[in-house]
């Protein structure tokens, strides 16, 4: 009787072992399932109905937006009427000032001519004023020069009494004759020359030959060529020199005495 139970012990032993086997099996099994759920899920998209319905449907859309599209294109066309004005208008306001601003631009232009006139006659007025003080800075320049003239010839005709004045006073021959033509300063002298003052006088301003050199011709003493100076004639005919201004002329006389100083000697 043990060894029947052994064997029933057995068998069922088997029997949960297959039991497990079968439930692991199944539950490898059915483990995905919740993910082919997932993927085996299908979406309706389109569902089919009768043709009335669908047309008791339309029917009833139309009239539920048919008031509401007229009411929006009423709207719609009066501001579409609103623009068009507001257009014109703009248009009409854009010419408007478009003329203004061509206005603007002719006065502007004209203004601008304006300036550039004023500019160039204010260059204009500063360029003359440079040319009157030019003008003015020459002419005062010109009377100082002027000026500086008239003191250097003062200075030469001083320098020239002066040295008339020594000559003077520093003649000691009882030979010369003074006479001046201003009764103020001594201007000339005359003596007479005979052939010993010729002899071992010098020449006070010798002539001058065509060579250069000073000519010794007849021994005279003096330049015999003919001035703008004033001369004295005399009678007896004695030699006689004639000076004035320091320069010397030699000429005949008739005699010693003095006679009408200003003409020219007799021959």
């Amino acid at each position: 009787m043990a060894a029947s139970l052994q064997a029933s012990v057995d068998s069922l032993q088997s029997s949960l072992q297959t039991l497990d086997s079968s439930i692991s099996t199944l539950d490898s099994a059915v483990s995905d399932f919740p993910r082919l759920c997932k993927v085996l899920q299908t979406t309706r998209h389109f569902e089919l109905l009768p043709e009335p319905t669908l047309r008791e449907a339309q029917q009833s859309l139309l009239d539920e937006i048919t008031p509401s599209i007229a009411h929006l294109l009423s709207l719609a066309s009066n501001h579409v009427e609103k623009l068009s004005r507001r257009e014109q208008a703009l248009k009409a306001k854009c010419e408007l000032q478009e003329g203004r601003l061509h206005s603007n631009d002719s006065r502007q232009a004209s203004s601008r001519g304006v300036g550039a006139m004023r500019d160039r006659q204010r260059q204009d007025a500063g360029s003359a004023v440079a040319k009157a003080a030019e003008y003015r800075r020459l002419v005062q320049k010109k009377e100082r020069l002027k000026y500086t003239v008239e003191r250097l010839e003062l200075q030469s005709q001083q320098r020239e009494r002066q040295l008339r004045k020594n000559f003077v006073a520093n003649t000691t021959s009882t030979e010369y004759i003074a006479w001046s033509k201003t009764d103020s300063e001594a201007a000339g002298y005359m003596r007479p020359c005979g052939n010993a003052y010729k002899e071992n006088s010098p020449p006070l301003f010798p002539r001058k030959s065509a060579s250069g050199g000073p000519d010794n011709q007849g021994s005279m003493p003096f330049d015999h060529y003919r001035t703008d100076l004033r001369e004295t004639a005399t009678c007896k005919r004695q030699t006689g020199v004639y000076a004035d201004l320091g320069r010397l002329l030699r000429w005949s006389t008739k005699t010693a005495d003095f006679i009408c100083p200003g003409k020219r000697p007799h021959p």
